[in-house]
């Protein structure tokens, strides 16, 4: 580890006494309220007033894997997420997470196919001196230097293999391979045979084209909102620059990765809606039909479509679940399948002729009263977790320009109706399809037999 020099050594001094010094920001309390804000340079300021102990904010980067070439960069947002605070122009990647651990301030980053997230946690005493002393520098002024990226090739690997241990991991990314070419198409993960060959000039190439201030969101909880904008106007500073990536279209192929193993898992997907799409409520209704998992713990019994349908002719050990993911410009609503490889045949052909009586009309009104009291629960309930609720805004206002409380969003599922449900199953579950399989999938038919 490098020494700092004296006179950074009194740099550290002076921030920790300018932290010392700070006071708490006024709390808000507005029961929820969402404030957004687009300041001077081009960055959306977001904020939630729920009630918090320690502040949290999110940096939201339109970054994720699908803005990858798979000719040229491929995995280069996964080096981007391992190499958060490395050393920039302004300091050193000691002297950040120096700062980080004298003032317990918790820094993590994540990563999807449309985003790059830098995540802070940490005392409401403490919250802007850590975003402009260490995020905003970070982020915006990273150096990318050969021997720092060559370092984190190795906590790549480790993920990598990490994320090879997880068969329902390798199904989604396989749902995705197969339901997309290109852009969604991409995993989050970097490929093994990429690993360690991103180098400084592909890292700031990728930067300069996606990290744009314009494309950025800045959310906050625990916060105060002008102070927030304030900082966001004079922490962040990038060039005015960017490009947003290629629309993304549902494919029906299929993708099999045969492996040893005692399990065959298979993904059944469905061309599903965009987030701003006027069906994207009445088709997670259809998801929380398909399985409706309920949030009363200890629960007994399956009331869910496809958990019975499956049941009825497998004798053995399955599971089975719905999943509905939207993205800003496509989606995909599928089920999820897992039994011993013997059965897997069984239960893909019961899922399939599930989902075509659906499609033919065959949902009730009760079925379509219990789904959407399922949706409404869980979200209500995710509403409880304060971060969960700045994700979900933070998201939404990146995708959508704006977004909506769980209250709001609650009152738009009411407005569904059982025909709104019906003509939508129609349209899903008889048009195109992607299959997906991986583990013993030797029983497994093929997608041209469904």
């Amino acid at each position: 580890m490098m020494l700092r020099s004296p006179a950074a050594s009194k740099n550290i001094q002076s921030v920790l006494k300018r932290f010392s010094s700070s006071q708490v920001a006024k709390q808000d309390s507005n029961d929820g309220q969402i404030s957004k804000t687009k300041v001077k340079n081009g960055i959306t300021v977001v904020t939630t007033d729920i009630p918090s102990l320690h502040a949290n904010v999110m940096l939201l980067a339109k970054a994720g894997s699908r803005y990858e070439n798979p000719s040229s960069n491929l995995g280069i947002s996964h080096c981007l997420r391992a190499g958060a605070l490395l050393s920039s122009d302004k300091d050193t990647a000691w002297h950040y997470t120096q700062l980080l651990g004298n003032f317990g301030g918790d820094f993590s980053v994540s990563g999807t196919r449309e985003h790059v997230s830098y995540n802070l946690k940490c005392g409401r005493r403490v919250w802007r001196d850590l975003i402009t002393e260490v995020v905003a520098p970070s982020v915006c002024r990273n150096s990318f230097f050969w021997w720092e990226l060559d370092q984190i090739s190795k906590s790549m690997k480790t993920q990598l293999a990490h994320a090879n241990t997880d068969p329902a991991f390798n199904l989604i990314e396989a749902v995705h391979q197969a339901s997309f070419r290109g852009g969604l198409g991409n995993s989050v993960i970097s490929p093994e045979g990429m690993i360690g060959s991103h180098t400084t000039e592909m890292a700031q190439e990728f930067f300069n084209s996606n990290y744009n201030l314009a494309n950025m969101v800045l959310a906050g909880n625990g916060v105060n909102h002008d102070e927030l904008c304030d900082v966001a106007e004079t922490a962040f500073e990038l060039p005015s620059r960017g490009s947003t990536g290629k629309p993304s279209e549902f494919i029906s192929s299929e993708v099999r990765l045969h492996e040893r193993g005692d399990a065959a898992h298979v993904g059944l997907s469905f061309c599903g809606s965009a987030l701003n799409d006027q069906d994207a409520i009445a088709i997670a209704v259809v998801q929380n039909i398909l399985d409706s998992s309920s949030n009363v713990k200890r629960q007994s019994g399956r009331t869910d479509r496809i958990g019975s349908a499956v049941g009825k002719k497998v004798d053995g050990v399955f599971a089975t679940s719905a999943y509905n993911v939207n993205y800003s410009d496509a989606g995909l609503i599928g089920v999820y399948i897992k039994s011993d490889p013997a059965s897997i045949g069984h239960a893909v052909s019961a899922v399939r002729e599930e989902l075509g009586a659906m499609a033919e009309g065959g949902i009730s009104d009760k079925e379509v009263t219990a789904g959407k009291n399922s949706l409404k629960s869980g979200i209500l309930m995710q509403a409880e977790c304060s971060e969960s609720v700045l994700s979900d805004v933070a998201v939404q206002t990146s995708l959508l320009g704006g977004a909506v409380s769980p209250q709001e969003i609650s009152a738009k599922i009411d407005a569904v109706t059982t025909s709104q449900v019906a003509r939508v199953a129609k349209k899903v579950f008889g048009g195109k399809k992607s299959l997906a399989a991986v583990g013993d999938i030797t029983n497994c038919p093929y997608l041209a037999d469904l």
